[in-house]
């Protein structure tokens, strides 16, 4: 008994040691070095990954997730290495992860603007293929493209699709109950269409073409194509390395060891490339004390109480907390430091309550003489839309997926699921409504006249 207890103690003792140690570590690691920046430097950033739309400040996670800069960030570093005598130029990786257009406008913004100060951008990709036209849209703003002499260019469109699982929920016994304003409000259809409505089709194209017109636009104007050209050239792909030379959407092809020593070619032997990571800790400092403007991110889908995350630590599916939002706000306008406030919005919507406890709040950091700029990430859509247009002003890529003003509401009934499986659910309930918010139990007409109240109201 003793031994064990030995034993006990000992393994209880080394895991709070592994625990502690840890975020420890993860901050040495994520800590950026002791080191001043070379007098010669090459920007290295590698966009052939997930860039997020907010910055992790958890040392933790980004320890162990690897994760990056996030597009704000990155936008950052290059505005501020525009002016910086020591960095000489940009090398960007591209490939086959598929990347938001509003992402890759801003990216593409912040391309030309480093440009505009007399700094070369190349880019590089093994290969241009992923959802939609994100990468290659994205290396187009570099005055130099290079793509690995094996790889290939899949510049072939844009298209979306989407599920509906109808069929699916009649066969198993759940009624979907849901109620909407209006037919544009298509988050629904989901569940309640076995295809395409001809409002919910007719967004859609009219989204994608929209979209398509923009990029094709600005493409042909980097790549000196008429716009038919490139689409000629879209409509031909996938195209292998050597077409896609020889029709011009490419300027060089070869491996990423040629392209880095032809950058260093063009800047001299003394250069040294330096991610945008290691810069942004280099060239970065703290806010310490005097006048500043308040930077506020609101990611994810909107719920009611803190902010965080779903699915485990890893997770990068997190949420716009209405509390912790509420409370940055607060903190923000109480600061006399304060000058103004930017709240970077990037969000699908989510709880009308939620996101009108978010208004107030900026509401009420405008009545406090606070002027409140919003920003649009990728997607602020729904109650992402509700709570920027609290701002005063609202700033947006043409990529950003925005609007979708509408609200949906009620619930799925799996009342014949049940049946089917042989399950009978016995309830007990005082009041006459005390079971409206069931899942296994039919809206009565009463409560269908209450939800759709409700909805109205919300609308409004």
């Amino acid at each position: 008994m003793k031994q064990f207890l030995i034993t006990f103690f000992a393994v209880i003792f080394g895991l709070v040691v592994f625990v502690l140690s840890v975020p420890l570590v993860g901050l040495l690691i994520t800590a950026p070095p002791d080191v001043s920046l070379p007098n010669t430097t090459i920007l290295s950033l590698d966009l052939n990954q997930v860039i997020p739309e907010a910055p992790n400040n958890d040392p933790f996670s980004r320890f162990l997730e690897h994760q990056g800069l996030s597009v704000p960030e990155i936008v950052s570093v290059l505005h501020r290495a525009s002016d910086d005598s020591k960095v000489k130029g940009l090398y960007v990786k591209l490939g086959s992860i598929g990347m938001r257009t509003a992402q890759a406008q801003e990216f593409r913004d912040a391309i030309k603007f480093f440009r505009a100060s007399g700094k070369f951008a190349v880019a590089y990709a093994q290969q241009f293929s992923g959802n939609g036209m994100g990468a290659y849209y994205t290396a187009a703003a570099c005055d130099e493209i290079w793509l690995q002499t094996t790889g290939e260019s899949h510049v072939s469109g844009i298209a979306v699709s989407a599920p509906f699982i109808k069929q699916t929920l009649d066969k198993i016994g759940v009624s979907p109950q849901l109620g909407r304003r209006h037919e544009y409000k298509t988050a629904a259809n989901t569940f309640t269409e076995s295809d395409f409505t001809k409002v919910h089709r007719q967004s859609l194209e009219r989204f994608i073409g929209s979209m398509f017109n923009r990029i094709t636009s600005e493409i042909s104007s980097d790549r000196d194509f008429t716009p038919q050209e490139l689409i000629d050239h879209i409509d031909s792909a996938p195209h292998t390395a050597e077409e896609a030379l020889n029709v011009g959407l490419v300027d060089k092809l070869g491996y990423e060891d040629q392209v880095r020593a032809s950058l260093i070619d063009r800047t001299g032997e003394d250069v040294e490339f330096v991610s945008v990571q290691d810069y942004f800790g280099l060239a970065g400092g703290n806010y310490e004390d005097g006048k500043t403007i308040a930077l506020i991110y609101g990611t994810g889908t909107i719920v009611s109480g803190k902010s965080g995350g779903r699915g485990g630590p890893l997770s990068q599916n997190v949420t716009m907390g209405s509390d912790t939002i509420a409370q940055a706000f607060r903190d923000a306008v109480d600061d006399e430091d304060v000058e103004a406030i930017v709240f970077r919005v990037s969000s699908p919507g989510g709880s009308y309550l939620a996101s009108d406890q978010i208004w107030r709040e900026i509401v009420r950091a405008r009545k406090a003489g606070i002027p409140v700029v919003a920003t649009m990430g990728a997607t602020a859509a729904s109650g992402g839309y509700f709570v920027a247009m609290a701002a005063d002003i609202v700033i947006a890529q043409a990529g950003t997926i925005t609007g979708s003003i509408g609200v949906l509401g009620g619930k799925m009934v799996a009342a014949d699921l049940l049946s089917k499986l042989g399950i009978n659910l016995g309830e007990v309930s005082i009041g006459k409504n005390a079971l409206i918010g069931s899942s296994f139990r039919n809206y009565t007409p009463e409560q269908w006249t209450w939800i759709n109240r409700s909805l109205d109201r919300v609308y409004s």
